[in-house]
């Protein structure tokens, strides 16, 4: 019998991450976009360049939160929170786990049928 359990998206848990890193990208964005200010030709880019970096945190956090998702391994119960993508490796584990629409399947259960 396949084993599988179902995934959620992490909205919560991707917000925070993104915003925070965000923040972080956000403070680099408008020290460059300053110096460059400071050159004077450079104001074409750096004006731009602080204004994103007001924009980052909120843009990354809603970015972010669409791409996160949360599951657990069919096989022995550990929970993973990761960004979307079509496989993982079970930390607890070490099942090769496949994603498929709103279902995580163990990896051997795929190939073998």
């Amino acid at each position: 019998m396949n084993k599988t359990s179902p995934i959620e998206p992490a909205k919560a848990m991707g917000r925070t991450v993104g915003c925070l890193s965000g923040t972080i990208g956000a403070g680099c964005m408008q020290i460059i976009g300053v110096l460059l200010c400071l050159t004077g030709i450079g104001a074409i880019v750096g004006i731009p360049l602080i204004i994103m970096g007001f924009a980052a945190p909120a843009v990354t956090g809603a970015i972010t939160g669409e791409i996160m998702i949360k599951s657990s391994c069919p096989a022995c119960g550990q929970a993973i929170e990761d960004i979307k993508k079509p496989g993982y490796d079970c930390p607890a584990c070490g099942e090769r786990l496949i994603a498929k629409e709103k279902t995580m399947y163990l990896a051997r259960d795929i190939i073998d049928g």
